[in-house]
């Protein structure tokens, strides 16, 4: 088997040296001949334009599909809400909150009050 994939590679070397440097016709006379295999090779067993098609187009049909439901549809919108929950929540405690320290100690002083009062009547 060595011997055999040897004399091929040198078979193969002797004929492109032989087809581009002695007889240079040789190649377009050929390619004209035998058009039908030449296409089949220069297309390269057309094995990348079925692989688009069965495999690249799908997958990117398939993609755009999730992009437009889950990513824009699902996750998106559940990100807009969260962030227009946290605007509206942070308007009103905005209000809530004026930084006056007197404020806050009434508040304290309030949940204190209701504290105590639930465990005593309790």
């Amino acid at each position: 088997m060595l011997l055999i994939s040897l004399a091929l590679a040198i078979g193969g070397i002797l004929l492109a040296m032989y087809m581009y440097l002695i007889d240079t016709a040789l190649p377009e006379r050929i390619s004209t001949q035998f058009r039908g295999v030449y296409r089949l090779l220069i297309a390269k067993y057309y094995v990348d334009e079925i692989y688009d098609r069965l495999i690249v187009q799908p997958v990117k049909r398939g993609a755009a599909w999730l992009w437009a439901q889950v990513d824009v549809g699902l996750v998106d919108s559940t990100v807009n809400q969260a962030g227009e929950f946290v605007r509206q929540d942070s308007a009103w405690l905005s209000r809530v909150e004026s930084g006056f320290v007197r404020n806050y100690a009434l508040s304290i002083f309030l949940g204190a009050v209701v504290v105590i009062g639930y465990l005593i009547i309790r």
